[in-house]
């Protein structure tokens, strides 16, 4: 028998963002989505995190998959 899937969405508030610098945002957002978890983000990034973001992803992919 199969377990059901499930999905964890979290809303993370924009005081939860601002205590937090630009680096501890993107690792923040990797380590929550290593998880399996859906991030709402009160808040965005700014296009420079949102480009370190991308790169740091990117890195993180597995290319034998």
């Amino acid at each position: 028998m199969r377990s059901k899937a499930s999905i964890t969405v979290n809303l993370v508030s924009r005081n939860k963002l601002e205590e937090l610098s630009s680096s501890e945002k993107i690792e923040y957002i990797l380590g929550e989505v290593k998880k399996g978890k859906v991030l709402i983000l009160e808040s965005g990034l700014t296009p420079g995190e949102q480009a370190t973001l991308i790169q740091q992803t990117m890195t993180k992919i597995d290319h034998d998959t």
